[in-house]
């Protein structure tokens, strides 16, 4: 799989997708601004360690130690596939590898480009999301892959995205080398992936309605 940066035409064709996504990508909203979302109020207190973003049900056993063996599914990016090791960036430039989560019931990953109007809702609502998950063991990433300029993020970038939607209880990481762009089977944005807990891939959505997203997040942890 090429994970190249993305290039000024892909990044050109993905602006297209989510231009043209907008007349059949369900909202959670009219045209209309979307209404504020209120702070939720953590389970337990959140605060960061080591550099990483924490949220209220990350346990001491999740870690590379806790990933599922070998299933006999393919390790890959597609539904049905076990996750493929992908290492990102957190919000301090250090690497993050996404086997850091494993031992979560669930895993809802949403890769969002900073320029999206759809990301920028379910970035907003996702503190809301995980709250109602509170006790459930679910771990939740929320993965800049492009900033507002449609350019590879940075740090900087990372730390804006997460304060201005506050993720305080979700796992703010950005990807400039563009590694999770192999999640995309339909080439378009707002990209949701849930992930049961041995690790297989069991559904996507390109969707802003809280909802849909929920109710992948349930069918994860069946």
């Amino acid at each position: 799989m090429n994970r190249s940066l993305l290039s000024a035409a892909a990044a050109a064709a993905l602006i297209v997708g989510c231009t043209a996504s907008e007349a059949t990508v369900p909202t959670s909203a009219t045209d209309g601004p979307s209404a504020p979302v209120s702070d939720p109020q953590p389970a337990t207190p959140v605060v960061p360690a080591g550099g990483e973003a924490s949220t209220p049900d990350s346990p001491a056993t999740w870690g590379e130690s806790r990933c599922a063996p070998p299933s006999g599914k393919t390790a890959g990016l597609k539904i049905g596939d076990q996750l493929a090791e992908l290492t990102l960036k957190d919000c301090d430039g250090n690497d993050y590898a996404l086997t850091k989560t494993c031992g979560a019931s669930a895993t809802w990953l949403f890769v969002a480009h900073g320029w999206c109007p759809h990301c920028k809702v379910v970035s907003k609502d996702s503190a809301s999301i995980v709250a109602g998950y509170a006790g459930k063991n679910v771990a939740a990433i929320n993965i800049l892959i492009e900033n507002g300029q449609s350019k590879p993020p940075t740090a900087a970038d990372c730390k804006a995205w997460r304060d201005s939607n506050k993720l305080a209880n979700v796992i703010a990481l950005y990807d400039p080398k563009g590694v999770s762009q192999g999640l995309f089977e339909e080439g378009t944005t707002s990209l949701n992936v849930f992930i049961s807990e041995d690790r297989i891939i069991r559904s996507k959505a390109h969707t802003d309605v809280t909802g849909d997203i929920t109710e992948g997040i349930d069918g994860a942890l069946k």
